[in-house]
């Protein structure tokens, strides 16, 4: 569970970097604007602007993921198998949302050793997981 604690952390701080950066540069941006500069200084800020909030976006949208891996890993943890649909009610998602995030998760590493079987729908984790790889 190591592994997985040490990926959440680096991935929560990289959203929050993200999140910071995309921010402040989204501020910087709106400088010429303000000042009334040219409207090729403006055209660049604009463009600033925008891959900034796209900065802050992506940033947002890797913390709600950590968010829901720890969830995850709250239903999950002491069982060696769970059923996707379990984790679906439990979480408020569709089943085809959760096997696709619990998979992405697993490829991502976040997952010491896990899998998706496919034909119970269930994910199944410790060494049980290795059939399923």
């Amino acid at each position: 569970m190591n592994t997985a604690k040490e990926s959440l952390l680096i991935h929560g701080f990289a959203n929050l970097l993200l999140i910071i950066c995309g921010g402040g540069f989204t501020v910087i941006s709106f400088l010429p604007i303000i000042r009334g500069d040219e409207i090729g200084q403006i055209m660049v800020s604009l463009a600033f602007l925008a891959f900034s909030i796209g900065v802050v976006i992506v940033g947002v949208h890797g913390t709600l993921k950590i968010k829901r891996f720890s969830k995850y890993v709250d239903l999950i943890y002491g069982q060696n198998m769970i059923s996707l649909e379990q984790i679906a009610t439990n979480t408020n998602r569709s089943l085809s949302f959760i096997r696709k995030d619990l998979q992405d998760m697993i490829e991502w590493g976040c997952f010491n050793s896990a899998a998706i079987n496919r034909e119970t729908d269930e994910i199944v984790v410790g060494e049980e997981a290795e059939r399923w790889k």
